[in-house]
């Protein structure tokens, strides 16, 4: 008997360090959500759409979307939820979108 082992994210060199790599791009830290496009009537076609401040990328993303480390794991009308895998613990993480300052339409 063979004992097989599946990898979830098969695409990196295990040996090869994380920090050299941009591997673990985006951070979570890094991540600001500039947009939600919510559909009450069906959740599972909502958008949500996030900057990374540190190399100004753009990511549009849906639920069971990964980036990264991370999986987004609910999108809701102001606030996306994410789940953060860091070598084996999970957490979750939530971005908001910022509020609105008084006297700015």
């Amino acid at each position: 008997m063979r004992e097989v082992f599946a990898y979830r994210s098969a695409g990196r060199d295990p040996l090869r360090s994380l920090l050299s790599s941009g591997d673990i791009r985006p951070l979570l830290a890094d991540l600001r959500l500039t947009t939600v496009v919510y559909d009450p009537r069906y959740p599972a076609r909502s958008v949500a759409v996030f900057r990374d401040v540190s190399v100004n990328k753009r990511y549009d993303v849906r639920v069971d979307d990964e980036l990264g480390h991370m999986r987004v794991v609910e999108i809701r009308p102001t606030e996306v939820v994410l789940t953060v895998d860091e070598f084996g613990t999970e957490r979750q993480g939530t971005l908001a979108l910022p509020k609105k300052q008084e006297g700015i339409p």
